[in-house]
């Protein structure tokens, strides 16, 4: 199982990596005009306080300065 929790309040449970691929396409997709731009990536070891999740933060910046972040725990 994977979270996948969207600009902070949007919580998506997922099976996979690829199915959290296709939703972050999904929300992306609506405004490629505005070129998103992956910005930020950077996956986190699990760790005592996580019970060894491992925790990945993607930031996507669009050209209007508005940017989706997505932090994926699995």
């Amino acid at each position: 199982m994977v979270t996948v929790i969207h600009n902070g309040y949007d919580i998506k449970y997922l099976r996979n990596m690829d199915e959290v691929q296709s939703y972050i396409e999904s929300v992306l997709e609506p405004h490629k005009h505005l070129e998103p731009k992956l910005i930020f990536d950077r996956t986190f070891k699990g760790n005592k306080y996580t019970d060894g999740s491992q925790i990945r933060i993607m930031r996507y910046k669009y050209r209007t300065l508005y940017e989706e972040d997505f932090i994926i725990e699995f």
